[in-house]
């Protein structure tokens, strides 16, 4: 390569001997959407189910109260797993962890009458615990003048037995999830050979 140096030690080269940026080939692993489930009408289950078997999840919410809700999320080999066997740990707003042992869900975010963008992991091997590490955006009062809340949370399905294939985001408050919220669900796998990364290079 012949390298010519400009005027503030700019360096010239031709078009042909500069790198080609952009994304990993699609070939090769990548996040791609596996199902999402969009609310028709005010309800307390966003489920999404007959999900790819894959080593990781990405879920991604945008719950909006009527009322009063608060998420929780639950898993499950052919059904949802309403049973306790779920553990956690969460922190609202910085404070003090919470725990719980022996639940019938993860819980992931704080009591919220507005809105909330929640994000979370998990973890999916058939003879392991399926662990999960979430993050949630509470909007609170609506307006730049109030600063929003967070929610800071892991867990885990104490399953071994299976992989996962249903996911649902779940509301244990007196209110409901409004219409319109949505639940997205992305899968990755080290060995996937798909043409169809999620993030694409706009």
């Amino acid at each position: 390569m012949t390298i010519e140096w400009l005027a503030g030690n700019r360096i010239r080269g031709t078009s042909a001997e500069k790198p080609v940026l952009g994304l990993q080939s699609p070939s090769v692993g990548g996040w791609v959407e596996l199902g999402r489930t969009t609310l028709g009408s005010a309800g307390d289950n966003i489920t999404v189910s007959s999900l790819a078997n894959k080593r990781y999840y990405m879920c991604l919410a945008n719950t909006i109260a009527t009322g009063n809700s608060q998420s929780q999320v639950q898993m499950g080999s052919g059904s949802i797993d309403t049973g306790t066997n779920y553990s956690g740990r969460f922190s609202n707003a910085g404070a003090a962890d919470g725990t719980t042992v022996n639940d019938t869900d993860i819980s992931i975010s704080d009591t919220n009458s507005t809105q909330a963008f929640e994000v979370g992991y998990i973890s999916n091997l058939s003879t392991k615990e399926k662990l999960w590490q979430g993050w949630n955006n509470l909007q609170k009062t609506a307006g730049a003048g109030t600063e929003p809340k967070r929610t800071e949370s892991v867990g885990k399905w104490a399953n071994t037995s299976n992989s996962l294939d249903i996911i649902n985001w779940f509301n244990r408050q007196t209110g409901s999830f409004d219409t319109n919220s949505e639940l997205v669900i992305l899968g990755w796998d080290p060995a996937d050979t798909h043409t169809t990364n999620f993030w694409e290079e706009l």
